[in-house]
């Protein structure tokens, strides 16, 4: 099966890639019968040497048993080298190709960097979420791979010219171009294009380009952003041939059908995963915000219990009141505060008395005056 698709896409690499004639001249016979004498076919591309303009060029998958996962053109007497790597959004993988294209003379290099997914959503939900979040104290800070939208000019300032000064690449900046809208990817939406030129301190010539392609969704009037950044750099003495090379190599890219299988298949069971994994962690915020808020719940209902008892406690001692409890049963009654002592018999019935009383040997018991913390 892998033998089959590489034979199919070089097949189909060689169709796209080259335009063939094949010339004929009708003749005729002394009996008025026509026929075709022929030339061998011929490549439009092909001059005195005999050498199309471009090449094939091919990357494979060592994640993937080195499978042949794609292939595109380079200009031919050019070489190219390439990495092919994963990184993870949670459990699911993100390819990683890097393609660097050198000029037979060593003057010029293509380089086509990794592209970088992002998603961001925005609207008054997702707003509100955001605001309580920060009025409760909570760490404002972006998920992996999440990022407001851009376009392809200020991703170059913001995000790409920071990663090359980090990697050592620095140059004095002398030209950028918001290039707009354009189809450089084959088979794939149309992309808004921007480069940046500069000069490095060796006097090269330096063009950091890159292409964003956006996708949006409209949910309850929540806005979902699907976003990746194609960036690359070109160097030589003459950019925008660099350029025309970079342009080709993203325009005729085809990829092995049975690799993108299999990267579908890592790529569901990767959503699934990371679905399982979100799921138990909004199960676990909803939990401890559920216990944050009965904690807040409990300070607030204390504080009004606190409040009421202080009211009810200012109310008894400006109206001459004290609350008191049976000792025996429990039970707390207001009486008119003018007494020094307070007794009550079996039958619930209380007395009020300046002297103390032989309590006991009438059956009764005395009544405790609460203080005004313990109402």
């Amino acid at each position: 099966m892998k033998n089959q698709s590489i034979i199919i896409l070089f097949i189909l690499f060689a169709l796209a890639s080259c335009k063939r004639t094949n010339n004929e001249k009708i003749l005729m016979t002394s009996n008025g019968v026509k026929y075709a004498k022929l030339t061998p076919i011929t490549d439009n591309n092909s001059g005195n040497s005999g050498t199309s303009a471009y090449k094939g060029y091919e990357v494979n998958d060592p994640g993937i048993n080195n499978i042949s996962a794609i292939l595109l053109q380079i200009p031919s007497g050019w070489h190219a080298q390439n990495t092919f790597t994963r990184i993870w959004n949670g459990s699911t993988p993100i390819n990683q190709v890097y393609v660097k294209a050198v000029s037979a003379d060593n003057n010029s290099t293509v380089e086509i960097l990794p592209y970088s997914p992002y998603f961001y959503a925005d609207g008054p939900t997702t707003r509100s979420l955001r605001e309580t979040s920060r009025s409760m104290g909570y760490p404002q800070k972006l998920q992996p791979f999440e990022m407001p939208p851009m376009d392809a000019l200020t991703y170059i300032k913001q995000v790409m010219l920071p990663r090359l000064q980090q990697n050592g690449i620095s140059f004095q900046m002398m030209n950028e171009q918001n290039l707009g809208e354009q189809n450089q990817f084959k088979g794939q939406p149309a992309s808004r294009h921007a480069y940046v030129d500069g000069r490095t301190q060796n006097g090269r010539n330096i063009r950091v380009e890159c292409g964003i392609q956006l996708t949006t969704s409209n949910m309850n009037g929540e806005i979902y952003y699907n976003w990746s950044a194609f960036p690359a750099i070109i160097t030589g003495n003459n950019l925008d041939a660099g350029y025309d090379v970079l342009k080709h190599i993203r325009g005729t890219v085809l990829y092995n059908p049975e690799w993108q299988q299999k990267c579908a298949q890592m790529n569901r069971k990767g959503n699934a995963d990371n679905a399982a994994i979100a799921q138990k962690d909004f199960e676990n915020v909803k939990a401890y915000r559920e216990a944050v808020n009965n904690i807040h719940q409990g300070i607030t209902n204390d504080r009004n219990n606190s409040i009421d008892q202080q009211n009810e406690s200012f109310r008894d001692v400006i109206g001459g009141e004290a609350k008191f409890e049976n000792p025996t049963t429990g039970e707390r009654v207001r009486l008119d505060d003018k007494y020094k002592h307070y007794y009550t018999d079996a039958q619930g019935t209380y007395y009020g008395s300046d002297e103390p009383m032989d309590f006991k040997s009438m059956g009764w018991s005395e009544v405790n005056r609460l203080d005004t913390k313990e109402y």
